[in-house]
């Protein structure tokens, strides 16, 4: 949330929704990494505590931003003006008028993170499931290609959502996602020889979220609470996917799916479809879509 707070407030308008672009394909850049890793050392029962410690490498960019990055002008701005209301930043964004675009915040950014990892993350362990004895690596490489499909496609999103307006984008993603996702469970296995594309399509409508996330939920508050509240709205959607995909994996036992993947991921992929009808709620936001050079107002501005 400090980091999509920052190019919110220092890069100019035209440039931002790359910055964003480049912020989002960061995570599934990640993810591509460690599928490349897991190909070359499995991690398993046995071994998967040293993946621990390669996590903790990044702390070291925390040391680096405190001695290197400087503040954010607007926010060291608004800060003298924010402590004289005498108002905590989250209580401030869980209190009218801000409460209301926290809420449509939340459901935004929770459903790109349910859709990705509560249903495009089924296509990894039913590769698995499929290819134990006649593939192993077939979950490794469909990791590959849902994560280089993401990656390129977070890369794009702040732009492309940009040009073709916010609520629009959201609903285009949500709509390919949802008839992609239904598609491959409904109609394909991993052993078929186009799963590999159809997962790369997946993972690059649902990629695209990724692009959006960053450049526009930060711009539904306003600047001094505005690396709160997309702190909130975006990782308020981790926990529930957590607590969605946990489910998932108890129901996943249960008679009703009986170990079945492919009837797991069309019924979690439906979450998409709210995507479309969410969006219509979210407050107008900072670029015009035909002029991103152009700042039109906002409801956070006047808040």
């Amino acid at each position: 949330p400090n980091g999509v707070a920052l190019v919110s407030e220092c890069w100019p308008n035209t440039s931002r929704p790359l910055v964003s672009g480049i912020m989002g394909a960061g995570m599934n850049a990640g993810v591509l990494t460690l599928s490349q890793v897991a190909r070359h050392h499995p991690i398993t029962p046995d071994s998967w505590r040293w993946l621990f410690g390669w996590s903790a490498i990044p702390a070291a960019l925390g040391v680096i931003t405190l001695l290197f990055l400087p503040e954010s002008p607007k926010w060291l701005e608004s800060r003298t003006q924010a402590q004289k209301q005498l108002a905590s930043p989250l209580r401030e964004i869980l209190a009218p008028p801000l409460l209301f675009p926290t809420l449509i915040g939340i459901v935004l950014g929770a459903i790109p993170l349910f859709g990705g990892w509560g249903c495009t993350n089924w296509l990894v362990p039913w590769a698995d499931h499929v290819g134990a004895t006649t593939d192993p690596s077939l979950k490794a490489w469909t990791q590959v290609y849902r994560s280089v499909g993401a990656s390129l496609s977070s890369l794009a999103g702040g732009w492309l959502s940009a040009r073709i307006g916010v609520r629009t984008s959201y609903v285009l993603y949500s709509l390919s996602s949802l008839c992609i996702g239904q598609y491959i469970y409904r109609t394909l296995d991993p052993l078929h020889p186009q799963f590999g594309f159809w997962v790369f399509m997946l993972g690059t409508t649902s990629g695209f979220f990724f692009g959006w996330l960053p450049l526009c939920l930060p711009e539904f508050f306003p600047t001094h609470v505005r690396s709160t509240g997309a702190g909130v709205t975006f990782n308020t959607g981790r926990i529930l996917t957590g607590l969605g995909v946990l489910g998932a994996g108890y129901l996943s036992s249960l008679a009703f799916f009986g170990g079945d993947y492919a009837k797991i991921g069309s019924i979690t992929s439906l979450v998409f479809g709210l995507g479309m009808v969410f969006v219509w709620f979210a407050p107008r936001i900072g670029l015009d879509a035909a002029n991103p050079t152009k700042r039109v107002p906002q409801a956070a501005d006047k808040a």
